[in-house]
Protein backbone atom coordinates (compact mmCIF):
# COMPACT_ATOMS: atom_id res chain seq x y z
CA UNK A 1 0.00 0.00 0.00
CA UNK A 2 2.58 2.42 0.73
CA UNK A 3 4.54 1.86 -2.74
CA UNK A 4 1.27 2.69 -4.59
CA UNK A 5 0.89 6.24 -2.38
CA UNK A 6 4.37 6.77 -3.23
CA UNK A 7 4.11 6.23 -6.73
CA UNK A 8 1.19 7.89 -6.86
CA UNK A 9 3.13 10.91 -6.16
CA UNK A 10 6.22 10.05 -7.50
CA UNK A 11 4.39 10.61 -10.99
CA UNK A 12 2.22 13.55 -9.71
CA UNK A 13 5.40 15.72 -9.30
CA UNK A 14 6.54 14.36 -13.04
CA UNK A 15 3.04 15.11 -14.51
CA UNK A 16 3.15 18.77 -12.65
CA UNK A 17 6.85 19.56 -13.60
CA UNK A 18 6.13 18.57 -17.22
CA UNK A 19 3.79 20.70 -17.93
CA UNK A 20 5.49 23.44 -16.30
CA UNK A 21 8.02 23.39 -18.91
CA UNK A 22 5.23 22.75 -21.54
CA UNK A 23 6.43 19.23 -22.18
CA UNK A 24 4.11 15.80 -22.07
CA UNK A 25 2.79 15.11 -19.34
CA UNK A 26 1.71 11.99 -19.59
CA UNK A 27 4.63 10.31 -21.19
CA UNK A 28 7.33 11.97 -18.04
CA UNK A 29 4.22 10.44 -15.65
CA UNK A 30 5.15 7.54 -17.14
CA UNK A 31 8.67 7.87 -17.07
CA UNK A 32 8.54 8.61 -13.27
CA UNK A 33 6.78 6.03 -12.82
CA UNK A 34 9.07 3.32 -14.19
CA UNK A 35 11.92 5.67 -12.56
CA UNK A 36 10.71 4.38 -9.48
CA UNK A 37 9.07 0.78 -9.82
CA UNK A 38 11.95 -0.60 -11.88
CA UNK A 39 15.00 -0.03 -9.12
CA UNK A 40 12.47 -0.95 -6.49
CA UNK A 41 11.15 -4.40 -8.38
CA UNK A 42 15.43 -5.19 -8.83
CA UNK A 43 15.71 -4.76 -4.82
CA UNK A 44 12.57 -7.08 -4.28
CA UNK A 45 13.22 -9.49 -6.47
CA UNK A 46 16.97 -9.85 -6.72
CA UNK A 47 18.87 -7.91 -4.05
CA UNK A 48 16.41 -9.06 -1.35
CA UNK A 49 16.24 -13.00 -2.13
CA UNK A 50 20.29 -12.75 -2.41
CA UNK A 51 20.07 -11.42 1.41
CA UNK A 52 17.96 -13.68 3.01
CA UNK A 53 19.76 -16.45 1.20
CA UNK A 54 23.55 -15.61 2.09
CA UNK A 55 22.78 -15.20 5.85
CA UNK A 56 22.63 -11.03 6.46
CA UNK A 57 19.19 -11.24 7.10
CA UNK A 58 18.40 -13.38 10.06
CA UNK A 59 14.94 -13.00 11.12
CA UNK A 60 11.27 -12.08 9.18
CA UNK A 61 11.07 -8.71 10.88
CA UNK A 62 14.78 -8.06 9.67
CA UNK A 63 13.50 -9.07 6.22
CA UNK A 64 10.64 -6.37 6.46
CA UNK A 65 12.67 -3.27 7.99
CA UNK A 66 15.56 -4.43 5.30
CA UNK A 67 12.68 -4.25 2.54
CA UNK A 68 11.11 -0.91 3.56
CA UNK A 69 14.22 0.57 3.80
CA UNK A 70 15.98 -0.92 0.32
CA UNK A 71 12.86 0.07 -1.70
CA UNK A 72 12.18 3.31 -0.80
CA UNK A 73 15.93 4.34 -0.85
CA UNK A 74 16.21 2.41 -4.59
CA UNK A 75 13.25 4.40 -5.66
CA UNK A 76 14.29 7.46 -4.42
CA UNK A 77 16.79 7.51 -6.72
CA UNK A 78 15.82 6.20 -9.46
CA UNK A 79 12.89 8.67 -9.35
CA UNK A 80 15.27 11.85 -8.69
CA UNK A 81 17.44 11.05 -10.96
CA UNK A 82 15.03 11.20 -13.52
CA UNK A 83 13.51 14.53 -12.19
CA UNK A 84 16.92 16.12 -12.53
CA UNK A 85 17.17 14.99 -16.23
CA UNK A 86 13.56 16.17 -16.66
CA UNK A 87 14.48 19.69 -14.85
CA UNK A 88 17.22 19.80 -17.34
CA UNK A 89 15.08 19.57 -20.37
CA UNK A 90 14.95 23.23 -22.11
CA UNK A 91 11.22 24.71 -22.02
CA UNK A 92 9.31 23.70 -24.77
CA UNK A 93 7.93 27.19 -25.13
CA UNK A 94 8.01 29.23 -28.63
CA UNK A 95 9.82 32.30 -28.34
CA UNK A 96 9.27 35.86 -30.73
CA UNK A 97 9.40 39.27 -30.01
CA UNK A 98 7.03 39.71 -28.16
CA UNK A 99 7.51 37.26 -25.46
CA UNK A 100 10.15 36.58 -22.06
CA UNK A 101 10.27 33.63 -20.58
CA UNK A 102 10.46 33.70 -17.65
CA UNK A 103 12.80 30.91 -15.25
CA UNK A 104 9.41 29.74 -13.90
CA UNK A 105 8.15 28.32 -17.19
CA UNK A 106 5.42 30.31 -17.46
CA UNK A 107 5.17 33.32 -19.84
CA UNK A 108 4.94 36.86 -20.12
CA UNK A 109 3.65 39.01 -23.16
CA UNK A 110 4.75 42.59 -23.69
CA UNK A 111 4.30 44.71 -26.34
CA UNK A 112 7.69 46.58 -27.04
CA UNK A 113 6.78 50.62 -28.14
CA UNK A 114 7.53 50.90 -31.54
CA UNK A 115 7.30 54.87 -32.41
Amino acid sequence: MLEIIILIAVVRGFVRTAKLKNLNGTAWGFIGALSYIIPVCIVWFAILPGMVESGTIHSQGQALAYGIFLNFLAGFLGAMTAWIILKNQPNNVPVDNDTQVLDSGLTEVYRQNKY
